[in-house]
């Protein structure tokens, strides 16, 4: 991000999502003590996340390539329903210590964590040429095979610890979380994909401002910029062509009524 000094594809909305997911999962650094290791990653991956996103938002020359127009996920639209089944989970399944508020955050950050990729997938998806973002295309894909090394890592401790403790939400969200950059994968390989059939569609999209502070650009829910020029020059060739046939049509309207004028006046001469 800093070499490229081009912050041209990279989803802020993810970044928040990743910073609330962190932010809530690692609360217990002011309760409990693991390790010196264990305590420095949880601050690195907080640290990281929060500086890539004040570097979108406040640093030039990113922040005037960030594509604001194209990044319209609406965050509550994960937020509330992760939120809403953690608790739901908290209450079917009650910590033995009662209501634990920790537990609680704990809990809402694994549900999230598998969503907080999507404003970056949308994102992507709506550029017409993908491979003109390479870097974060390779940036996707790694974080997916990272994904899937946790899920190969928790089978290898499960059958080589003895006293392994299974967290069955963490591997249904790890195994959901695997299946949205699986779909991506898919696209890469076969160009298809459920996930951009949805952002082409602003599934994500809560209103559409034409009075945007970004120079009022209005966002094309169905087409990108490139894709609705093609399509507008398109439908200017139709609309000239059926113009110009319209004008035959008369032509030859008139054409024929003069030819019969002339023959009745020829007649009765």
């Amino acid at each position: 991000l800093m070499l490229q000094k081009n912050a041209r594809g990279i989803s802020p909305k993810t970044q928040v999502l990743y910073l609330v997911v962190f932010l809530a999962r690692y609360l217990d650094l002011f309760t409990t003590f693991y390790s010196a290791y264990n305590s420095f990653m949880k601050i690195m991956f907080i640290l990281s996340t929060a500086f890539i996103l004040l570097a979108i938002r406040c640093s030039e020359p990113l922040r005037s390539t960030c594509d604001t127009a194209r990044d319209t996920f609406v965050l509550w639209k994960v937020l509330a329903p992760s939120f809403l089944f953690a608790m739901i989970l908290v209450l079917i399944i009650p910590h033995r210590h009662g209501f634990d508020l920790l537990q609680l955050l704990w809990t809402f950050s694994i549900c999230l964590e598998p969503l907080a990729i999507l404003p970056q997938l949308f994102l992507v998806f709506r550029y017409r040429e993908i491979e003109s973002i390479t870097w974060i295309y390779e940036y996707i894909l790694f974080k997916g095979a990272y994904r899937a090394l946790y899920i190969v890592n928790w089978i290898y401790r499960a059958h080589t610890e003895p006293n392994y403790r299974h967290h069955y939400l963490v591997y249904v969200c790890g195994v959901l979380q695997t299946l949205v950059y699986a779909d991506f994968l898919l696209f890469y390989v076969a160009r298809k994909s459920l996930i951009r059939w949805m952002a082409l569609r602003g599934v994500d999209v809560e209103y559409v401002d034409a009075n945007e502070e970004d120079g009022g650009v209005q966002f094309e829910l169905l087409l990108d910029q490139d894709e609705s020029e093609s399509l507008g020059m398109e439908e200017s060739k139709q609309a000239t062509h059926s113009s110009h046939s319209t004008t035959s049509q008369r032509n030859n309207k008139v054409a024929t009524a003069t030819e019969v004028k002339d023959g009745f006046i020829t007649i009765l001469e």
